[in-house]
């Protein structure tokens, strides 16, 4: 399906998580090829693509969609980085009100996309910063999460290589990122941080109301009594470790020892933990060296990415044998600030939920006990609309157990004027192959076999409202978030250096 011009750890690794067959060898009877040069990413269907196009050097801070409606389901980008624009750019607006990507469907060899970064530069883990996110009132939700926003910039790459296997009149196939053959599928988080057993029950009746087992991460840093009520209080359901003491720091050793504690003293309980989550959503090198020290299988930082697939990220130019589960970002407590009602923390949610749906990805939300009980009733409301629109849920625990097995399929598929035929290793169940064409997606299960076209159960592609441009408003430039934002990495650092758990 794909060529890749050269090896490239992070292209192969991006494809391999969308699930697309690729090579990256000399055969060239492939449909597209992708050139990386050193600040361009090229898309073709064609082999001998021009590397040499015109552009300018320019430093953006987004991407956004424009009126062609191609990057409705990504939307804004945060780039924050320099790009090498194509003078002809045609597609997606930047921060400076100018087309930042061309698009040529007769280059006279073929049609060619052109996206004017390198994957190598903005996959790099940058750090962290407060980021705002949309809703219709006057004081914007903000957390702090990934500078890059990782999941954009595979969205984006995504939604044009898509793009052209359409142009092409192909199907666009891929190994789908949700169990069975839903749409989506639905998870809750809760990080139980200090609170009270009382806290804890009321929370755990909200699940049950709604029928679903939510993976809780729990802080082991309370008087040992009330931790195990909690534990007694959360039996069967998925129960992994937050942390002992609520802090994140910049070394592999206090780290290590942070989360060794909270590990033995759930063993002790009878819970072992595979899943973490560090503190405030904070991710660095260090801490996940410590999680894969520590036999760790997963964790789930927005510090890392958000609204995204699981990546294994690379610690010392090596993939972690920890995996990374991102959530959405934004809790109720955050909303709760913004001064939102009800009506709106629902319409906030609701929109996360449609969006990720119509992109065919898992939902995650997560929370905090205390803003479960004080929004319950419209809690339940927004749970209640996750399970109608994604009607599958999971835990992250049997969605990092899922995922693993979807790591392991390898498949190949030929296309026919009737059909298609599917060669794959080892049938697994629960993993499909997701087909699109013509607005229309078809789910195929993982296993070897001939099928004709009028043989797949087509349904449409979920759809997605056009990009309301007031979005761009959260970007503009806010003083007082900047303020903040240097006042809480300054208390961050002054504990790092004066608070030692050695």
């Amino acid at each position: 399906m794909v060529l890749l011009k050269k090896p490239d750890n992070h292209l192969e690794d991006l494809l391999k998580r969308e699930g697309i067959m690729y090579q990256s060898n000399n055969q060239t009877s492939k449909y597209l090829f992708i050139t990386q040069t050193a600040h361009q990413l090229i898309i073709s269907d064609f082999p001998d693509v021009p590397t040499e196009i015109k552009s300018c050097l320019r430093k953006i801070k987004y991407i956004a969609p424009d009126k062609s409606g191609l990057l409705d389901k990504v939307g804004i980008v945060d780039i924050n980085a320099h790009c090498l624009i194509p003078v002809l750019a045609n597609i997606g607006i930047s921060d400076r009100g100018s087309n930042v990507l061309y698009l040529n469907e007769d280059s006279g060899q073929g049609k060619l996309l052109v996206i004017p970064f390198s994957l190598n530069e903005l996959l790099k883990h940058r750090g962290i910063t407060p980021k705002k996110f949309w809703v219709q009132v006057p004081h914007f939700p903000y957390e702090e999460v990934a500078f890059t926003d990782r999941g954009g910039v595979r969205r984006l790459f995504l939604a044009c290589l898509k793009h052209l296997w359409e142009l092409n009149g192909l199907p666009f196939v891929r190994i789908s990122c949700n169990p069975g053959s839903f749409l989506s599928t639905f998870a809750f988080r809760v990080d139980t941080d200090y609170s009270s057993p009382i806290l804890i029950e009321k929370s755990l009746r909200l699940s049950e109301k709604v029928g679903m087992r939510w993976t809780w991460f729990v802080t082991t840093g309370d008087k040992p009594a009330q931790l195990k009520a909690i534990i007694n209080i959360l039996k069967g359901q998925d129960i992994q470790l937050h942390c002992h003491r609520h802090q994140v720091y910049v070394d592999v050793a206090q780290n290590k020892a942070n989360y060794a504690e909270g590990k033995e003293i759930l063993n002790r309980l009878g819970i072992s933990p595979v899943g973490v989550a560090a503190p405030y959503g904070e991710w660095n090198e260090n801490l996940q060296q410590a999680y894969a020290e520590l036999g760790f299988k997963y964790s789930s930082e927005f510090g890392y990415s958000y609204d995204d697939l699981p990546e294994r990220p690379l610690v010392n130019g090596q993939r972690s044998t920890v995996l990374q589960i991102p959530v959405h970002p934004i809790s109720l407590g955050r909303l709760a600030e913004a001064k939102l009602e009800r009506k709106k923390i629902f319409d906030y949610y609701a929109r996360i939920i449609d969006l990720q749906c119509s992109r065919l990805e898992p939902c995650f939300l997560y929370d905090h006990p205390k803003w479960i009980v004080h929004y319950a009733d419209v809690l339940k409301d927004i749970l209640q609309y996750g399970l109608e629109r994604c009607r599958s849920w999971v835990t992250l625990t049997d969605y990092y157990r899922w995922w693993q097995l979807r790591e392991s399929v390898n498949y190949q598929i030929q296309f026919k004027d009737d059909g298609f035929d599917l060669i794959v290793e080892q049938a697994i169940p629960e993993i499909s192959l997701v087909i699109e064409q013509n607005n229309r997606i078809a789910f195929v299960p993982i296993k070897t076999q001939s099928t004709r076209w009028n043989e797949l159960k087509w349904i449409e592609t979920p759809r997605v409202k056009r990009f309301n441009p007031h979005e761009l408003y959260t970007r503009r430039a806010d003083l007082l978030m900047q303020i903040k934002r240097r006042l809480q990495n300054y208390r961050r650092r002054i504990k790092n250096s004066t608070h030692s758990i050695l």
